[in-house]
């Protein structure tokens, strides 16, 4: 009989050392790997920003336990609360998009004084920005984001009136190119006379990416003395993301104030977020309902959401 060769005789032994390494080592989880590799899901989270007044008065005092959050029906778990009216720990991101088309040339004036009144009381230095934008037959980037009022200021002193209206454009594109990426509160203050005529971009369209980029619309309807106004379109774009429509008389002091209701709202906000039980990730519009255990109380948020697509 042969001898058997020197790899042979020292397998055992091997064999014995490996096994009391994988003894000492930490268990790994077993993984069927007859069911391929493992696929981890993204969770997307919904965000809300939620107001709620009695009369005429901001209730202030609410906490997570006073709201619950359906979608589609199904009630929600609330995942991220944050008392804003308590903590204006995040900042803002505001878009200024301004009607200079030909329609409110006699109201352009009051506007940009009003505009430019309401951001200088608003942004706070070093933390918030503002950008501006105009729009009329086609959308312009007047002003970059900023923190500088009186660069602000002066851009809006530029403004000249003339051409169509673009409204959808202006919110698809201050939404997409400008706010997607911005952290924080995002919000968009319109002033109008509301009536789109020259949009490549459908309002529908609008509203989506709006919603996509947790975007919050105010609008103001400004009536001009010479041309007819429709402020349905402005109406929805604030109804769908969880702002407020207003139609002042366009006058300097109404306009002031309409600006003073804007910040009085967005400083009494809750944000509230949750991750959806259904977290198929199909495109689809999903329902919002926000309701709240102290009776009597006026909510406003946003109506619903798309959810994400791969």
């Amino acid at each position: 009989m042969s001898k058997p060769s020197p790899l042979a005789a020292s397998i055992p032994v091997i064999l014995v050392a490996l096994l009391a390494l994988a003894a000492a080592a930490p268990t790994a989880p077993a993984q069927d790997v007859s069911v391929g590799p493992v696929i981890r899901s993204r969770v997307f989270v919904v965000n809300l920003f939620v107001t709620a007044a009695k009369g005429k008065s901001y209730i202030r005092d609410l906490t997570r336990d006073d709201f619950a959050i359906y979608e589609n029906g199904v009630r929600q778990e609330i995942k991220y609360f944050n008392n804003l009216s308590q903590s204006r720990d995040l900042p803002l991101t505001i878009a200024l998009l301004i009607d200079t088309s030909g329609s409110v040339a006699d109201k352009l004036s009051h506007e940009v004084a009003t505009a430019s009144a309401f951001c200088k009381h608003i942004v706070r230095p070093g933390k918030d920005m503002v950008t501006v934008m105009e729009f009329h037959s086609d959308v312009i980037l007047v002003q970059d984001f900023t923190d500088d009022i009186d660069r602000m200021q002066k851009s809006l002193s530029k403004l000249r009136p003339g051409g169509n209206t673009s409204l959808y454009d202006a919110v698809y594109l201050a939404c997409e190119e400008k706010l997607k990426n911005e952290a924080g509160r995002k919000i968009i203050v319109v002033l109008s006379d509301g009536e789109d005529t020259a949009s490549k971009t459908s309002m529908d369209a609008a509203i989506k990416v709006a919603q996509k980029n947790d975007v919050l619309i105010y609008g103001l309807g400004v009536r001009s003395m010479n041309y007819g106004a429709d402020f349905r379109a402005l109406e929805r774009f604030c109804r769908e993301t969880g702002g407020l429509f207003f139609s002042p008389k366009a006058s300097f002091e109404s306009l002031k104030k309409t600006f003073d209701a804007i910040m009085e709202d967005i400083n009494h906000q809750y944000n509230i977020a949750y991750e959806p039980k259904d977290q198929t990730r199909d495109g689809t519009y999903r329902d919002i309902k926000v309701t709240c255990l102290r009776k009597g109380l006026k909510l406003q948020y946003r109506q619903g959401y798309f959810a994400p697509e791969d």
